[in-house]
């Protein structure tokens, strides 16, 4: 049976968005941009 994480994808993260929900014991180390909400701009309107 295979499984979904067999081999790599080849996606990667573009920026967090919604971190304005995020508890604030978490902390991103990351360089990506940070959106508060979902207006981040990434996806095309409908």
């Amino acid at each position: 049976m295979a499984g979904t994480l067999d081999g790599g994808h080849g996606l990667r993260t573009a920026a967090h968005i919604f971190v304005g929900d995020k508890g604030g014991h978490y902390e991103i180390a990351d360089r990506l941009p940070q959106h508060g909400d979902g207006d981040h701009g990434l996806w095309p309107e409908p």
